[in-house]
């Protein structure tokens, strides 16, 4: 999907964030439950990175930048563990528009 990107339009990636693992699995309706461990996103950013800079595609690791960081820790705080309360996206968005991989996209 990248590689096919690249060569449509210019492309930057960013990664995934960390999750909160003491409220895993995450419960949808209808018995349906997902896990994610943060042990894993860790592996698959790496991999992720790995594989941008193969492509020579700007790479965002989000879940370096975020874990075990002040905010982000509280970022979910009466939520699923996965999806971080508003405070969260705001630190994301901060962490993408001051990236600058983000600012070369526009040139």
């Amino acid at each position: 999907m990248i590689t096919e990107a690249k060569t449509w339009k210019p492309t930057i990636w960013i990664g995934p964030p960390p999750v909160d693992d003491e409220r895993q699995p995450l419960r949808l309706g209808g018995g349906i439950e997902y896990s994610f461990a943060s042990v894993r996103t860790a592996r698959l950013s790496d991999a992720y990175g790995d594989l941008a800079k193969e492509l020579d595609v700007p790479y965002l690791d989000l879940f370096t930048a975020l874990a075990g960081g002040g905010n982000w820790d509280s970022a979910f705080e009466g939520d699923d563990g996965v999806h971080p309360k508003d405070a969260g996206y705001a630190e994301i968005a901060e962490r993408v528009a001051g990236w600058e991989g983000w600012r070369n996209w526009f040139d």
